[in-house]
């Protein structure tokens, strides 16, 4: 199957805010950094895969908490992660 190729830019439904990392924890390396207001996160999702990405505040941001959102071509899911 054809990669699935978009950019995502409503951070707000996620409830990220600022600056961010993306990092892709199957990969463990960091992916993008990137200012929700004016930014987006372009993504090349595998046809039948997924993608998991983990947000955290970029280092000069406040600390505004972390999340992890899986990503597949249908849905994107949010877990809230409790702890450093």
């Amino acid at each position: 199957a054809e990669p699935v190729k978009f950019e995502f830019k409503d951070f707000a439904k996620l409830g990220l805010s600022g600056r961010q990392t993306a990092r892709d924890l199957w990969r463990q390396k960091d992916a993008a950094t990137f200012d929700t207001s004016k930014d987006s996160l372009p993504l090349s999702l595998p046809g039948h895969g997924v993608m998991l990405y983990k947000f955290s505040a970029a280092k000069y941001a406040p600390a505004l908490g972390r999340a992890v959102i899986a990503i597949t071509a249908v849905r994107i899911r949010r877990r809230e992660v409790v702890g450093p």
